[in-house]
């Protein structure tokens, strides 16, 4: 009889293993394993110049200190959608800088 998904991870457990460990123990017993989502795209990312243009921006901003809600009224767009063009330009490695601090008007 072979192991379930969880006798995999049960013996991996009891020997004391970690993550990498179990889902190693899961793809030698044949069992499907995605890639962790880190690691992934992000789920939604520009299909067009003006959605890339969005997503320049929305970084530009992050980049000059503003909030995401503060980007999300500029860019008349949801937060949500804010989140999205950030992940989207985090992918394209346009945010690999700290934000600058605001300064006081």
């Amino acid at each position: 009889m072979s192991d379930t998904a969880a006798d995999v991870i049960g013996k991996v457990l009891d020997r004391g293993g970690n993550p990498d460990d179990v889902l190693a123990a899961l793809t030698e017993a044949g069992m499907p394993v995605l890639e962790p989502l880190s690691e992934l795209e992000p789920l939604w990312l520009p299909a067009t110049p003006h959605g890339l243009a969005l997503v320049r921006h929305a970084a530009r901003l992050t980049v000059e200190g503003q909030t995401r809600d503060e980007i999300a009224a500029e860019l008349k767009k949801s937060r949500r959608s804010v989140q999205r063009y950030l992940a989207a330009a985090t992918h394209y490695g346009l945010l690999t800088t700290q934000p600058r601090k605001r300064s006081p008007r």
